[in-house]
């Protein structure tokens, strides 16, 4: 959330301070596992969070929902802190939501249970706030918690003399206000509902929250098998969206998504009802094999610049699909519809670097169609993305023998939301499902999901059932009316 999930900017981490805080929350998250840090270009100076993925065997694979928030009632003493345990000695956390009769709780569990949840985890980490959101909870952490970890490091790696100053310039007290601050922004209004409240009146949970007292990390909560893969998405701030971008581009298909710990395919068979959604993998280095790139070479990565991670993806194969993705990036850019351009933190400006830095290193379309740089030919591209030529290089054989519908009537990737035109819920019997587009399907083929399609076309016929017979039932009032 970027440091803004209290309504009130947090204060930023040094390097020396995110690294001692980070070793202190993992080796508290000791009922969790695997548990782990995204990672961050080297040339950072300062980070406005902390992000922790959490394997959880209780999370599900579909993103969580609902929200909360609340104040953690009391928090583990000083010394007992330092030790590891909490203010009764014990040093596990798994003993601790035992304790608090929440061991067992889940995110569809009952609001008080997994308040009671959220705030055991909090002050075991030594957090003083809380505010999930879905599957993510943020947690605002003192001060005097963020001393008491620099003091641990320093004590278990004497050498490192950047904490050892930093730990004298906070002093004894632990009250002195963290080194970078994050610019003012505007409170986020957050509403709690009356069950969250632990306040008397109208007083807000964050009210006593003071701009820069308190650091923010984000506890990011997925499946066991879901934290590797979601570590090399979240990795060095804009992997997500540049990753996102060449799978679309690469495969012209626009419903190929990310979803943070795996690859979805998406399509609506019966307009109307949920989509039919299948996952194609979790595995970050079948991912990478996919599009023809190195995930060894990832995992050895240390950028110290985003161009350094540019530089990755552009190190594949020319005939492979990575290699087909980001020519049309070049030429193309952002795939229409499947980023919003909002928000202060937005980081589609990076996509357009990227495009520009693949121009600059000679990445261009076959048939040396001239590609555009400035500004007013880069939103030209935006508006004429359905343009591209059949020439652009094919993917594999199969993908030769079964274009994308795009590539048959001669338009450009990839394929758009409404290259088959939506019949109206009644005309769409549950007999005869929308088609998939050919491209939907190599992706089905190449990941061996065919079935999975199927079953998850399946689970939604009763629903498309029901809205059929709803239909043929106001058409017959209709033609007797």
């Amino acid at each position: 959330m970027g440091g803004n999930a209290f309504g009130t900017p947090a204060a930023r981490l040094t390097i020396a301070e995110y690294e001692a805080l980070s070793t202190h929350i993992l080796s508290r998250l000791d009922a969790f596992g695997p548990v782990d840090t995204v990672p961050h270009l080297s040339s950072k100076s300062s980070h406005g969070d902390i992000d922790v993925l959490v394997g959880w065997d209780k999370a599900a694979w579909e993103n969580a929902k609902g929200q909360g928030m609340g104040r953690v009632k009391h928090k583990p003493s000083k010394d007992s802190a330092q030790k590891g345990g909490d203010r009764n000695g014990d040093t596990s956390l798994r003993s601790a939501l035992a304790a608090a009769a929440a061991a067992d709780v889940t995110f569809a569990s009952p609001r008080r249970e997994l308040t009671i949840w959220c705030g055991t985890i909090a002050a075991h980490i030594g957090g003083t706030h809380w505010h999930r959101s879905g599957g993510e909870v943020s947690v605002a952490v003192p001060h005097s918690t963020v001393r008491d970890a620099v003091e641990a490091h320093v004590s278990s790696k004497p050498l490192l003399a950047a904490s050892a100053k930093l730990l004298n310039e906070m002093g004894d007290t632990g009250s002195k206000e963290l080194h970078h601050r994050t610019p003012p922004v505007t409170r986020n209004l957050l509403r709690p509902s009356p069950g969250d409240m632990e306040c008397s009146g109208n007083e807000h949970l964050f009210s006593d929250l003071q701009p820069h007292s308190f650091v923010q990390v984000d506890l990011i909560f997925i499946p066991h098998d879901g934290v590797r893969f979601q570590r090399f998405v979240y990795g060095y701030g804009v992997t997500l969206l540049l990753l996102s971008q060449l799978m679309r581009h690469a495969s012209s298909c626009r419903d190929f998504v990310l979803q943070g710990h795996r690859a979805i395919l998406r399509w609506t068979p019966y307009p109307g009802c949920p989509k039919a959604e299948v996952q194609l993998t979790q595995d970050a280095s079948a991912l990478c094999e996919y599009l023809g790139l190195s995930y060894e070479k990832w995992e050895h990565l240390k950028p110290a610049t985003t161009e350094d991670l540019f530089a990755w993806l552009a190190d594949c194969a020319q005939d492979s699909r990575a290699a087909r993705g980001l020519r049309r990036i070049a030429q193309y850019g952002l795939v229409s519809g499947t980023y919003k351009r909002r928000g202060p933190r937005n980081r589609v400006h990076m996509l357009d670097e990227f495009g520009e830095w693949l121009r600059g290193h000679g990445w261009m379309l076959e048939g040396g169609e001239k590609v555009a740089t400035d500004t007013k030919d880069r939103q030209d591209r935006q508006g004429t993305q359905d343009m591209q030529s059949t020439q652009d290089a094919k993917d594999t054989q199969d993908e030769k023998d079964t274009k994308s519908e795009t590539e048959k009537n001669g338009v450009g990737p990839p394929t758009s939301r409404d290259e088959l035109e939506e019949q109206p819920l009644s005309r769409v019997h549950p007999d005869s499902p929308r088609p998939l587009p050919s491209c939907h399907t190599v992706l089905l083929r190449y990941w061996g999901k065919e079935a999975e399609y199927t079953a998850a076309v399946e689970a939604i016929r009763p629903l498309a059932e029901q809205h059929w017979a709803g239909g043929a039932k106001r058409k017959a009032r209709a033609d007797t009316a």
